[in-house]
């Protein structure tokens, strides 16, 4: 079974909680959480993550500049970001840095389930 490594970055779980409740129902994830962005990037050079998961803010710093360090770091990392900024901003934005998916702020578990078609394609993981 393919399993892909995940990262939730937020300051505050709750922003996260239906994204995270959504992953949990399918084995092929693991999912890590911290967050700082310190603590996120011991996790980027000492852990295998495929997918970073960032909220618009952690303690220490906003989500946008944590998924470029990341990139920085590691190109191959797939990052979604939760953000409040519309479509065409984000892409402004973001282009370059490896951003799959854009999330609204505090995301629906229709977006997580949004979010998780999208990885199942990436990861080609067949929905069972």
């Amino acid at each position: 079974m393919k399993t892909v490594k995940i990262l939730l970055a937020a300051a505050d779980k709750k922003s996260l909680q239906n994204v995270e409740s959504v992953l949990k129902k399918d084995d092929h994830y693991i999912i890590l959480h911290t967050d700082s962005a310190p603590q996120a990037m011991q996790y980027i050079k000492t852990e295998k993550i495929d997918v970073a998961i960032i909220s618009e803010k952690l303690i220490d710093l906003d989500g946008l500049a944590l998924t470029k360090d990341i990139v920085t770091t590691n190109p191959f990392i797939n990052c979604a970001l939760e953000s409040p900024l519309d479509h065409d901003e984000f892409h402004e934005v973001t282009e370059g840095y490896g951003v799959f998916m854009q999330l609204p702020v505090e995301p629906s578990i229709q977006d997580a389930r949004n979010m998780l078609e999208h990885l199942n394609n990436i990861y080609q993981i067949s929905a069972e």
